[in-house]
């Protein structure tokens, strides 16, 4: 699956061993011939030789240099990029989002810069907005790393708020490295508050080539929902999941040229990602140990008490744990992990809540199947993340370890790999009603002779079938009980990640109700 990737670090090795001999020669022979160079005078010259750079001309020369070297990426003459599009370190942008947190930033910074290989990247400090204090130490580091570039966010706009300056923001960096950087092939994003773990570019030099390859999969992130302390977590195993993480993610030039670049969101842009009309059946892949930490206890989204529950106790790979090498990662390929995954689930052990977290150490594997009203609850049981949607899943099926065993908690009404017995299927008469502006489904219902049925929620909470009973522009995504729904007035249609009510209702929203 890799092997193009790995024939091309084979030359760049070859190339870099080539180089270093040469720069080695190069210094013997200096060496020597410095030994008959006479030495300069008090005007700083050879005597009898006018010096054939002056101080002054020799800054402008090296200043020079690097303003050539940006310049040929603006160009797009990068001559070591594959023509197809492949990953390669030179060919790819690192980029670290900021706004308004200079200390932050220059914690992300020092960690980033400190990363074996970054030097190989092109690296970007984006700023929006006009904070001085993040404008000095951008440019600080810029100025002390020729392969670190300080760019503002031309796209910003005082009069938004903050949900869609964020997602103007990202809106600019894709436009900045695919459309105006020519030769950029990927994009690794990182926000101002991100600490980064020694192989964090192991992982995505690892996966970028499968990201490559697979068609079956949208985008790449170093960071796992449910990665917290109190989990088993394997350094050096990886997961496939239909949950857009984002928090350190890479995506592909094709993907936003292609897809997403005229349709993206003005707001929510990371919600947005999650939704079926986006990833279009695709997965991520996610390291089960994270390669970053969110060290951001104020933000846009978050305060001291949320990033304490959700964010600061997610565990990330440390210098003792990071690893040189993922191994074999053929076992990411989607049939052969969803093959391995219903194996699992074939000779998993029935469990139940009373059973706690199972005999300690005993490496069992049990199974668990949920209705996604009841998730809450069980991901307060489990030490999951806190959703009535559950995140990192693969066909609504959450992989995890604690305690010395494996636990599989698969969604019956969605899953696949739900065993037969314990199946929940939609009833026979269900049928989607398209409710008026402002109605809640118990007034749609009754309006065709049916009952709303809050459980067939699930069923129907999709932009597929938004798109069956609405003239949809698009289709996000919101938690509100009140949904899926249409807004008229912006034409897009709408899930949700709660669970809908019947009895709920909105006043621009057109709901999309389950009746029978």
């Amino acid at each position: 699956m890799a092997s193009k990737y790995r024939k091309r670090k084979e030359q760049e090795r070859t190339q870099y061993i080539v180089i270093g001999i040469c720069c080695l020669l190069a210094m013997v022979y200096f060496l020597f011939a410095s030994r008959n160079v006479p030495q300069p005078n008090d005007s700083g010259g050879v005597p009898g030789k006018k010096p054939s750079v002056e101080p002054s001309d020799a800054m402008k020369l090296s200043m020079g240099k690097k303003e050539n070297k940006l310049m040929n990426a603006q160009q797009g003459i990068q001559a070591d990029c594959p023509e197809d599009g492949m990953f390669c370190s030179t060919c790819t942008g690192v980029v670290i989002l900021a706004s308004s947190r200079p200390s932050l930033l220059e914690q992300s910074l020092n960690s980033l810069l400190q990363l074996r290989g970054i030097d190989k990247y092109q690296v970007f400090i984006s700023q929006d907005g006009e904070d001085n204090a993040v404008t000095e130490v951008a440019q600080r580091f810029a100025k002390k790393h020729d392969f670190v570039r300080h760019v503002h966010n031309d796209m910003h706009d005082d009069k938004k708020d903050a949900l869609h300056k964020i997602a103007d923001h990202y809106k600019f960096v894709f436009t900045l490295l695919f459309e105006r950087e020519l030769g950029v092939n990927h994009a690794i994003l990182i926000e101002e508050d991100m600490l980064l773990s020694p192989d964090f570019l192991t992982f995505f030099e690892t996966t970028a080539p499968i990201l490559d390859e697979d068609p079956t999969l949208f985008a790449i992130s170093s960071w796992n929902d449910n990665g917290y302390l109190q989990m088993d977590l394997d350094p050096s195993k990886l997961l496939r999941t239909r949950w857009f993480p984002g928090l350190g993610w890479m995506l592909r030039r094709e993907l936003w040229v292609k897809e997403l670049k005229n349709k993206w969101p003005a707001y929510n842009w990371d919600h947005w990602m999650r939704v079926d009309a986006q990833l279009q059946g695709r997965d991520c892949i996610v390291p089960e140990l994270s390669r970053n930490h969110n060290i951001g206890t104020v933000g846009t989204n978050s305060n001291p008490e949320v990033h304490a529950r959700l964010l600061g106790n997610v565990s990330y790979a440390s210098a003792a744990t990071a690893v040189k090498t993922f191994g074999d990662v053929t076992y990411l390929d989607r049939r052969r992990y969803f093959m391995d995954l219903k194996g699992k689930m074939q000779s998993a052990i029935p469990y139940s809540l009373d059973m706690g977290f199972g005999e300690p150490s005993a490496d069992f594997t049990y199974q668990f199947g949920y209705l996604r009203e009841d998730f809450m609850k069980l991901s307060a049981h489990f030490g999951l993340y806190p959703s009535d949607w559950p995140r990192v899943q693969f066909d609504h099926c959450t992989v995890f370890r604690r305690n010395g065993n494996a636990f599989l908690l698969y969604d019956r009404r969605q899953s696949t790999l739900a065993p037969p017995d314990t199946k929940v299927d939609p009833p026979d008469d269900l049928q989607n009603v398209a409710g008026k502006a402002g109605q809640d489904c118990n007034a749609a219902c009754q309006a065709k002779g049916q009952k709303c049925d809050e459980a067939s929620f699930d069923f129907i909470n999709s932009c597929e079938y938004l798109a069956q009973s609405f003239e949809c522009k698009g289709c996000g995504f919101k938690a509100s009980e009140a949904l899926p729904g249409f807004y008229a007035a912006s034409g897009e249609c709408i899930i949700t990640d709660m669970f809908p009510k019947c009895a709920s209702a909105g006043k621009e929203i057109s709901r999309l109700c389950p009746c029978v």
